[in-house]
């Protein structure tokens, strides 16, 4: 960056400067009589002109000095300007010292925004929202988090343009009043519904800063919002299964203590009353062990979620002989079951044999409880990685390349298409009074989506109202070693 050329009238006025200390004491003279108006106007113009023509290096070396230092003071200059070469001196001196003086605030203001830019890209990679306030609660910065949760973010415009919660909104008021921290709840319903731990507190006041205090961006306050929402549909679940589990254990129970009430009062003597209640006695006894068992069998299933199990299965072996285990129970509505192996042999599937089983044993039994009589359950086994009998998966599955899939199909009355997402819910029926009718727990699904995940393993249900339902299970072959001994990933669907 050149100088700035130094104007004569600059130089001259400069000169007259340095000349103006000589002037007035010969002005003075004159005023007192001592020297004649003549001898001072001469004096003056000889010492003018002498002093200039000595000093007249000087004189330029000083308006460089000037210049160069107008030049750096520019808030808009990019670059650094190019020093003079002075002929030493005092003005050299002082030229160097206003170069060193410049250095040393430009490293500090580097320093300065290299440290604000390190603290924004903290501030943006951490997973919550953090928005920073001044002491008229104005916002002076929000992170990616908090931009990605509330959308757009007016820095210096006031917090209530972009969080309107009035919980919130008193908890900052009150920071901003007294300094003491304090705690609130945010709720929000688009896209999904989100809970949030809202923190408040006012930033400790920095050293040297004013009576306010703050950071050096001006903000007194922070605002922290910590995602809540896991822990509240985890309560919201425990609740839920409570509430649904002594349910499904109270109705049966009182029937028990109804008919055994009934033979030791009314019916005690009356042998065909007391045959008709000790049989649907036994209904109920047996509704609800099932109900325990599937309870028990729902607890260990998660309690091993995390591991992926060690095993190599057989499956065209394992689903022939759960479909043997079924045949009886086919039979009775006059139903079969034919298995299908698409482009065999087949290699094993990772996984654990009891569990595998279970599994196709829910499904292919509710195969049969819900469907039509006289018909027929198929069961389709293919390689994953081409296109089976079905046709291809979607891709929102992410079906590994080496996978197995098996489809299990009837042609019962078919599920409509707002029940098909929450199918595998805990307890959750599509018709209640037909699922306990046929002995239904409401657990069945919630198996088959624990065992899946697990196994890392995909669901697809499809389904019409008329033309039954089609379940496919994708079953990896093996699995990386990143998934033995982790958390299951992406949830069944």
């Amino acid at each position: 960056m050149p100088l700035p050329v130094v104007s004569p009238s600059r130089q001259i006025f400069t000169a007259l400067a340095l000349l103006s200390p000589t002037l007035v004491v010969l002005g003075l003279l004159a005023m007192h009589g001592d020297l004649a108006w003549g001898h001072v106007f001469t004096a003056c113009g000889a010492v003018a002109v002498a002093l200039f023509f000595m000093l007249r290096r000087h004189i330029f070396e000083i308006s460089i000095v000037i210049a160069t230092a107008e030049a750096l003071s520019d808030p808009d200059r990019k670059t650094r300007p190019t020093p003079p070469r002075l002929g030493g001196g005092l003005t050299n001196d002082l030229l160097a010292a206003v170069l060193r003086l410049d250095r040393v605030w430009r490293e500090r203001a580097d320093a300065l925004h290299s440290g604000i830019g390190e603290n924004r890209g903290v501030f943006d990679s951490l997973p919550d929202p953090l928005i920073l306030l001044d002491a008229r609660r104005r916002v002076t910065f929000g992170n990616q988090a908090a931009r990605q949760l509330l959308g757009t973010i007016v820095v210096g415009g006031d917090l209530a343009l972009a969080l309107r919660d009035p919980t919130v909104l008193e908890a900052v008021d009150g920071v901003l009043a007294d300094g003491v921290g304090r705690q609130a709840e945010f709720h929000g319903v688009l896209p999904n519904e989100r809970h949030f731990a809202v923190r408040v507190e006012r930033l400790r006041p920095l050293e040297g800063a004013g009576p306010t205090g703050g950071s050096p961006g001006g903000a007194t306050c922070v605002l922290a919002m910590v995602d809540v929402s896991a822990t509240k549909r985890s309560e919201q679940m425990r609740s839920d299964f409570i509430a649904n589990a002594s349910h499904e254990l109270r109705t049966p129970l009182s029937s028990l203590i109804g008919f055994i009430e009934t033979l030791q009062g009314p019916a005690r003597d009356d042998p065909q009353a007391r045959e008709q209640f000790l049989k649907l006695m036994h209904e109920q006894a047996q509704r609800m062990a099932r109900l325990v068992r599937d309870l028990l069998s729902l607890s260990i299933i998660e309690t091993n979620e995390h591991k992926a199990p060690a095993g190599q299965v057989d499956l065209p072996a394992l689903l022939q002989t759960v479909i043997d285990i079924l045949q009886l129970q086919a039979r009775a509505k006059s139903m079969t079951v034919k298995l299908t192996v698409e482009d065999g042999p087949l290699p094993p599937a990772a996984g654990d044999a009891d569990q595998l089983a279970q599994l196709f044993q829910n499904l292919i039994d509710n195969a049969i409880k819900y469907g039509a009589a006289n018909s027929e359950v198929t069961v389709r086994i293919w390689p994953a990685s081409i296109a089976g009998p079905e046709g291809a998966p979607p891709s929102d599955l992410a079906i590994p390349q080496a996978a197995l899939a098996v489809a299990i199909a009837d042609k019962g009355e078919g599920i409509a298409a707002e029940h098909l997402p929450r199918l595998t819910e805990r307890f959750y029926r599509v018709d209640t009074a037909r699922s306990r009718a046929v002995g239904g727990t409401g657990l069945g699904l919630a198996i088959v989506k624990h065992i899946l995940a697990r196994h890392r393993g995909r669901l697809q249900v499809e389904s019409q109202p008329g033309q039954g339902s089609r379940f496919t299970i994708y079953l990896p072959t093996a699995f990386l070693e990143s998934d033995r001994g982790a958390g299951p990933g992406k949830s069944p669907s």
